[in-house]
C-alpha cells in the first residue's frame, strides 16, 4: 500500500447520474432523519434512551463515521 501511495490516484464513475455532492447530501438528510425519529418520544426511560443513542451511533458507523475509542462500551 505505501509503495502505491506515493502515486497520484484518479477515480472515475463513467455511470454515475448524480453529482457525488448532491449523494453525500441526500445521504446525510436520510442519516438525520433517522435520528430524529430515535429520539423523538419524550416519554423515553434512561435505558431506552441510552439504547436510541446506540441505535444512532450504529447508523452514523454504518455511515462510515468512525466513533473512535467512545464506542467501545458493546
Amino acid at each position: 500500500m505505501k509503495l502505491l501511495s506515493q502515486y497520484p490516484m484518479q477515480i472515475s464513475f463513467p455511470t454515475l447520474q448524480q453529482n457525488p455532492a448532491q449523494l453525500v447530501e441526500l445521504r446525510c438528510f436520510q442519516a438525520l432523519r433517522q435520528i430524529k425519529e430515535m429520539i423523538s418520544d419524550p416519554t423515553l426511560s434512561d435505558t431506552e434512551c441510552f439504547q436510541r443513542i446506540e441505535a444512532i451511533v450504529c447508523v452514523l458507523e454504518e455511515l462510515g463515521s468512525d466513533g473512535g475509542a467512545r464506542h467501545d462500551f458493546l
